[in-house]
């Protein structure tokens, strides 16, 4: 997937293959990437449900 905060214009890869698009506040991505949000205030593009977010501790 890339996503991309609204407060830096850049993307940023996660995982392999490009994926969809997941765009929303720098805080939310990161709620949603680390577990603590279930990332109701991001949005994905094509339109659909989020990708699972890659698991990053073991």
């Amino acid at each position: 997937m890339r996503i991309s905060a609204d407060e830096d214009p850049s993307e940023h890869g996660i995982g392999a293959g490009p994926g969809p698009r997941v765009q929303g506040t720098a805080a939310g991505l990161l709620a949603w990437l680390t577990g603590r949000s279930d990332g109701t205030a991001l949005t994905v593009d094509p339109p659909g449900a989020l990708p699972r977010v890659p698991s990053w501790r073991q």
